[in-house]
């Protein structure tokens, strides 16, 4: 697991990462995309099948207050399929931040 939490340190800048202290197969870390969007990440290994958990949950906060933008969950089967899925739902939240940052430019 400290493999796994290295690669995504170091493809994703150095992300802070928070270790479940009652589950040593899992972990978490946010990524912003400020000033309006954060996505909350979990990482579970499922050593008994061989498997990955990724949950995802983004945030949209503004003035108004905040509101849960969707929570989906995936079962990955490598290491290589949990970053690839990591990526491309990152890229998805970079273009709704985008988006919302032309919405709320003053």
């Amino acid at each position: 697991m400290n493999n796994l939490k290295d690669k995504i340190r170091e493809q994703f800048n150095g992300i802070s990462i928070i270790q479940d202290p009652f589950n040593v197969y899992s972990f978490s870390f946010i990524i912003y995309f400020k000033p309006y969007i954060y996505v909350f990440f979990e990482v579970e290994k499922c050593p008994e099948v061989d498997c990955y958990l990724l949950t995802h949950s983004g945030q949209f906060r503004a003035d108004e207050g905040v509101s849960t933008v969707g929570v989906v969950r995936y079962t990955l089967n490598t290491e290589r399929e949990l970053l690839d899925k990591i990526k491309e739902v990152l890229e998805e939240y970079n273009k709704l931040s985008d988006l919302l940052n032309n919405l709320y430019r003053d």
